[in-house]
């Protein structure tokens, strides 16, 4: 069975008075027949039952948060049954803390794992392995997600410097740390021993920062308190990069987990503006090398800057700019491209390329 059916039939189901609709014996989808074991002679009480019990088997499976919210949507809950998903989602909204967005994430998010749990035999999948750029997962992929991402990048020659606002929704209760991965973009000399320079300026502490070669990089922040299923912990952190040659022009976010929101602005020094950006909106993480035909351009301001905000990251695809001139540009037989002067990776961060 796939995952993608079991998922798409669960949020089928939760739409209005969830598996307590009176057509409920009609509603379940082929897939969650199998899995329930729903017989064709099977009535009303009945098919709520297996559903019931279905879910009642991913205890354990899933963060004592995340189930609430699942049976909450699915209106299995006996303290939140109501006929309309919108009353049962405020009731969430009301004894989680949180705002109404991020419950709907979180609906979502528990469907998602239901399904993953479900169609994997009672253990869901988690990749460790490596990341879309071929560098290792830094993080596991269900442990958090990004709910938003603030970036500046300030692009000078020879060094590096970014500011950055995260938002990290916990998917898992008592998450007190994330690891995030950068690779820095260097054809040339490449970069030294100790040239990344991480500072966290609000919301949680540097742990450590870890070079695991010439251009790649681990950095783990820890967060006051640990976090619970469905809470939000934002910190804020300055990262300077000394030591860079010839560095590929482009910086994309390839993410490995979930990014709801990534807000892009690159600051060009005034003197060497860039004739032309492109902009890079889910495109194969592995395919920066050419410029895609038809990717839309954007030229920088009167303060050199370029900005875009992207939303709904898929993960394993790139979002971010790529710039040069029309010099650069060579139209053949596979269109046009814009080819750097060496064929190193790019920067990366959590897990994806940056």
């Amino acid at each position: 069975m796939r995952e993608e059916d079991l998922e798409r039939e669960l949020l089928a189901i939760r739409r209005g008075a969830g598996a307590r609709h009176v057509d409920i014996v009609k509603r379940v989808g082929p897939t969650l027949r199998q899995v329930c074991g729903i017989e064709p002679e099977d009535d009303y009480a009945v098919v709520v039952r297996k559903l019931d019990h279905l879910v009642g088997n991913l205890v354990g499976e899933m963060g004592e948060t995340l189930l609430l919210v699942l049976r909450c949507e699915l209106n299995l809950h006996q303290d939140c049954s109501s006929e309309s998903l919108t009353a049962r989602q405020a009731w969430l909204a009301a004894n989680l803390h949180q705002g109404a967005s991020t419950i709907r994430r979180m609906g979502s998010r528990a469907m998602r794992i239901a399904a993953s749990v479900i169609a994997n035999g009672g253990s869901r999948r988690v990749d460790r392995g490596l990341g879309p750029a071929g560098l290792e997962s830094t993080s596991a992929t269900d442990e958090f997600r990004l709910a938003d991402l603030k970036f500046v990048l300030f692009s000078c020659p020879g060094r590096s410097r970014s500011f950055e606002v995260r938002r990290v929704l916990g998917m898992i209760d008592n998450l007190d740390s994330v690891t995030l991965g950068m690779t820095i973009p260097s054809i040339g000399a490449g970069v030294g021993a100790g040239s990344l320079q991480v500072e966290v300026q609000y919301g949680a502490s540097l742990e450590r920062v870890i070079q695991e070669s010439r251009s790649s990089f681990k950095y783990a922040v820890r967060f006051p308190r640990s976090l619970m299923s469905g809470e939000v912990g934002e910190f804020a952190a300055t990262i300077e990069v000394l030591g860079l040659s010839d560095v590929a022009p482009w910086y994309v976010l390839s993410p490995v987990v979930e990014c709801d929101h990534f807000d892009l602005r690159i600051v060009f020094p005034l003197s060497a503006k860039p004739e032309l950006v492109w902009v890079i909106e889910g495109e194969s993480a592995n395919s920066l090398y050419d410029v895609g035909e038809g990717w839309p351009t954007l030229s920088p301001d009167s303060l050199g800057e370029v900005h875009k905000e992207f939303i709904g990251l898929r993960p394993g695809r790139a979002y971010g700019f790529r710039w040069g001139s029309t010099a650069d540009v060579n139209v053949g037989d596979h269109g046009p491209a814009v080819t750097p002067k060496g064929r190193e990776r790019p920067l990366a961060r959590d897990g994806g390329i940056g």
